[in-house]
């Protein structure tokens, strides 16, 4: 009778498969949910919607943008680490890794350059059609939409990056 070989230390997915799969998706459907929400609270009474310039869905996506990008990291950082020190993630990494630091420099670096990114579209559009309308409805879904787009590849990304981080132990 030959011996089983030896399992591998973590019997868990890859971090990829937990960040797309899972992670990612829940936090797809929070972000629809919640920015859905709050654009129905601002957008759900109005008949038509700017899409740029002054009073318009800017108003919401810039800011949104800054710090859907930023929490949405941390909060994916947050999940990796979970993960890992409770054994699920190789290497495992005792509770005392300072990561926190880490997380909110890369949530802040995400959050920045989805903003910057959210403005620049927003001016193209402002060139492109200066007075663009959308009744209030299309703005609300198209906000909850880019909001889960978002939090979705913002997530993900987070997830990975916090599963693949190397403590640094004193």
């Amino acid at each position: 009778m030959t011996p089983e070989p030896a399992s591998a230390p973590c019997d868990a997915p890859p971090e990829g498969w937990y960040a797309w799969r899972v992670a990612a998706r829940i936090d797809f459907l929070v972000n629809v949910l919640l920015n859905g929400a709050i654009a129905w609270w601002f957008y759900g009474a109005a008949e038509r919607v700017a899409v740029a310039g002054a009073a318009s869905m800017e108003s919401m996506l810039v800011p949104m943008a800054f710090f859907l990008g930023t929490i949405t990291s941390v909060f994916g950082w947050w999940n990796a680490i979970r993960e890992r020190c409770a054994g699920h993630g190789t290497p495992p990494l005792a509770d005392s890794a300072g990561w926190f630091g880490r997380a909110l420099a890369d949530g802040v670096a995400a959050g920045s350059s989805c903003m910057a990114g959210m403005w620049l579209v927003l001016r193209i559009v402002e060139r492109i059609a200066p007075s663009a309308t959308l009744p209030g409805w299309i703005a609300v879904t198209a906000i909850g939409a880019v909001a889960g787009a978002l939090g979705y590849l913002f997530h993900g990304r987070a997830v990975v990056r916090g599963g693949r981080w190397r403590a640094i132990m004193v």
